[in-house]
């Protein structure tokens, strides 16, 4: 149903459209503070794809309908956690950042999870509070709730709910 491939320069444009649609999905569904209005910035995204840990999810006909982050760690956000402790925390880990898609795809986060698991067998993913619609996910796809990290690169509202998958 869906390829998922790295993510280009020539994508920039369609990635930030994904961003705009994101923050609309959150402030429609009670989390109007998880992304300001410049978040991600075009700069987070150009330093994604540059440092090829950007990914695109695309329709068989090309159309480009999600997106998301998967680097390996660690992650300096993720180097102290409150309220509770990582499943693992010796083995190298991989994360996932900055999941977006078009209001009507359907299964994204789930072509995710196929592609990340072929690829990780130690995964993290944070959101916010309010992120109602992603804790869902994140519980659906067993991973289990670790504790509280700050994200570094956010000014405002950093605190996240942490998550990890083995």
């Amino acid at each position: 149903m869906y390829t998922i491939r790295k993510s280009t320069t020539a994508d920039i444009d369609s990635i930030m459209l994904l961003a705009k649609a994101a923050r609309q999905i959150m402030k429609d569904n009670g989390n109007p503070t998880q992304w300001t209005d410049n978040h991600p910035s075009r700069e987070t995204i150009e330093d994604d794809v540059q440092h090829a840990d950007s990914y695109v999810i695309c329709k068989m006909e090309g159309e480009i309908v999600g997106t998301f982050v998967f680097k390996q760690g660690p992650d300096p956000s993720y180097a102290k956690i409150y309220n509770g402790e990582w499943i693992d925390n010796t083995r190298t880990y991989h994360v996932i950042h900055r999941v977006m898609s078009t209001p009507d795809a359907h299964g994204i986060f789930a072509a995710i999870m196929d592609y990340c698991n072929k690829h990780a067998n130690n995964l993290r993913i944070d959101t916010h509070r309010n992120n109602s619609i992603m804790q869902h996910l994140i519980k659906k796809y067993g991973f289990h709730y670790c504790g509280i990290v700050h994200i570094i690169d956010l000014d405002t509202d950093f605190e996240r709910l942490a998550y990890q998958k083995i």
